[in-house]
């Protein structure tokens, strides 16, 4: 499935847009037959230069973390660096001069020059810093032979990286969903930012969570009230 042309993808890139923390949108992700063998045995920090390098992502945000959507997955992988930002290089390099002296064409010329992107990308090197990371992926799977009521739910969120947390989802989440959830729960800043602001039309919240399938409407053999309502779950 091509989830990089849909209309949920295309509403996350507006709000990422609108929220000014979008580096990079790539559409169209071709991951190659092998390409969880190439991830194998490589530590966090690795996989998420290797995401990067191999152009593996739909969204880089300004912070360097990833959106990816797969059709039965979706992952936000958060940097592992601290990163500085395009301000702290222009800061660094150029001080007050930046605004007192350049006029917009000239920043405009400047930004989108090589000797830019070749230098900031040398001071974001130099600078960078470890940064503690969480990562996220959200699986979904209609097959019965995978499902397990007690430890293995269609629907679920791993937190982390490299354990065995799944944690319940009853709603069958979208790739616009799923960065709203992650908006929520990271950036929590910008979150408030979306409705103080007035980014989205009744109908678009709507898509954050109440307009989504549940997995007991899309297959009931899927979901075990005994088991599964007795727990704490999303949806």
């Amino acid at each position: 499935m091509d989830v990089g042309s849909g209309a949920s993808l295309k509403l996350t890139k507006r709000v990422l847009d609108e929220l000014g923390i979008l580096d990079q949108y790539n559409p169209m992700i071709h991951f190659p037959e092998n390409y969880v063998a190439e991830l194998r045995g490589k530590n966090y920090r690795e996989q998420w230069e290797t995401y990067i390098k191999s152009y593996w992502y739909h969204f880089v945000l300004a912070d360097g973390s990833l959106l990816i959507y797969e059709e039965d997955s979706f992952r936000f992988l958060m940097a592992p660096l601290r990163l500085p930002t395009r301000e702290d290089f222009l800061h660094e390099e150029f001080g007050d001069i930046w605004d007192e002296e350049f006029t917009e064409d000239d920043k405009n010329q400047y930004l989108s020059s090589s000797e830019f992107s070749i230098a900031y990308q040398n001071f974001v090197d130099s600078t960078a810093t470890y940064s503690p990371y969480t990562p996220v992926r959200y699986d979904m799977s209609l097959d019965k032979n995978e499902y397990c009521r007690l430890t293995h739910p269609a629907f679920h969120l791993h937190i982390g990286f490299e354990n065995n947390s799944r944690i319940p989802v009853k709603v069958k989440m979208t790739p616009f969903s799923f960065t709203m959830f992650i908006l929520s729960t990271f950036y929590p800043k910008e979150w408030k930012r979306i409705f103080n602001e007035g980014m989205l039309s009744d109908k678009e919240k709507s898509k954050v969570k109440s307009r989504l399938e549940t997995i007991v409407h899309i297959d009931n053999e899927l979901w075990c009230n005994e088991h599964e309502e007795i727990r704490a779950y999303i949806g």
